[in-house]
């Protein structure tokens, strides 16, 4: 009997420690531009920012030391084995710049805490592209949008 409530007692603090996320995608990229921007997203999120830097129309856009430092972080804190689902919401959009929004919820009962948010812009020219801006950032939303209005 004792064992049985070590184990349960296992069970529940092995429950709580492994923390659940859920990813929102927000973008008003068109269908051919869309692996593009979340290649960007997944190299800022899986610790490939190398990746990012050549992209950056400006260098001074983002520090890359922070970046760096930020890309590491994502990668061991929202690591695909932790995110319990990933879904991706087009939104239409006149603007002519294309923009993506990367925003990561610890799952809470039946809410969703903000935890962080990757922003960016990407300028598309002759069959290439530049990251025009990018902002990162924890526990807030960094783009005010109110998505679920559309």
């Amino acid at each position: 009997m004792k064992t049985a409530y070590i184990t349960c007692l296992f069970l529940m603090l092995s429950a709580i420690g492994h923390a659940q996320y859920v990813i929102e995608n927000y973008s008003n990229a068109e269908i051919d531009q869309l692996p593009a921007v979340e290649e960007i997203a997944n190299w800022i999120q899986f610790n490939s920012s190398n990746n990012v830097i050549p992209l950056l129309e400006n260098p001074n856009t983002i520090d890359r030391v922070y970046l760096n430092t930020e890309s590491a972080f994502l990668s061991l804190k929202y690591d695909r084995n932790k995110v319990d689902s990933k879904t991706h919401h087009y939104i239409d959009d006149d603007r002519n710049i294309v923009w993506y929004e990367r925003d990561f919820y610890k799952k809470s009962k039946s809410k969703l805490k903000p935890r962080y948010q990757i922003y960016f812009t990407v300028e598309f020219v002759n069959n290439s592209y530049k990251i025009i801006d990018l902002k990162i950032g924890k526990k807030k939303k960094i783009n005010t949008g109110d998505y679920s209005k559309n």
